[in-house]
Parts: C-alpha cells; sequence; structure tokens
C-alpha cells in the first residue's frame, strides 16, 4: 500500500500549484463603485425572483444611482443617456404599435415584423 506524501506542511493528496510560490501578482483589486454596481444590481434580481416589491424598488434606485455615479466619473452626460433609452422605448412602441394594427387588419395569418438591429431594448 502507497503512502501520500507531505511536502512542506501541505496536505497528503492534494494536487495543483501552491499560490504563494508562483511569483505572482494578485488580481486587480475591485473598485467601490463597480462593486456597487453590481451588488444592487444582483439585490435588485434576487428581489425581483422572490416578489420583493420594495425591494425591487430600493434595489433598483441604488443601481441607477451607481450608474449615475459611473457617468460622472466618466465625464458622460446623463441626459446623453437617458435620451437614448428614450430614442429605444419610442422605436420599440412604434413597432409594437405597428405589429398590432398590421396584425388584426390582415385575415391571413403572418409573422410579425421584427427588426434585427441591437440598439432595440
Amino acid at each position: 500500500m502507497m503512502h501520500a506524501r507531505r511536502r512542506r506542511g501541505r496536505p497528503a493528496g492534494r494536487t495543483g500549484v501552491d499560490r504563494r510560490r508562483t511569483g505572482k501578482a494578485p488580481g486587480p483589486a475591485v473598485d467601490p463603485l463597480s462593486r456597487a454596481v453590481a451588488d444592487s444590481a444582483v439585490k435588485c434580481v434576487e428581489a425581483y425572483m422572490m416578489s420583493e416589491r420594495e425591494e425591487i424598488v430600493q434595489s433598483s434606485v441604488a443601481y441607477l444611482r451607481a450608474l449615475c455615479d459611473i457617468w460622472s466619473q466618466r465625464k458622460i452626460d446623463a441626459r446623453d443617456v437617458w435620451r437614448e433609452v428614450d430614442g429605444r422605448l419610442q422605436v420599440s412602441a412604434l413597432l409594437n404599435r405597428l405589429n398590432r394594427q398590421r396584425a388584426s387588419s390582415v385575415r391571413v395569418k403572418r409573422k410579425l415584423w421584427r427588426p434585427s438591429s441591437t440598439k432595440l431594448p
């Protein structure tokens, strides 16, 4: 019967590289703003899954606040972002209206028109 060897305090049977002796620097630190965006997004999705309306509202506000901080840090005017969101909502509403009108006015069942653009929500 063979016995596992132990070297320098490592547990027997452990495989892989000992990270302390690789000479590699640890990964980059996560900045607090990135952490805030990620945490609030996760909380928002979690609240949605648990159907917790008030928590969805609170975590959505935290997420939007963190996004505004990112925009500010990168010198992006919030009006530009909201203008883009508004444009996408208008196009989406227009396409929905066109699809409803076309589907109800035509007796033959046809596929609804769906754009292939990634600019839609």
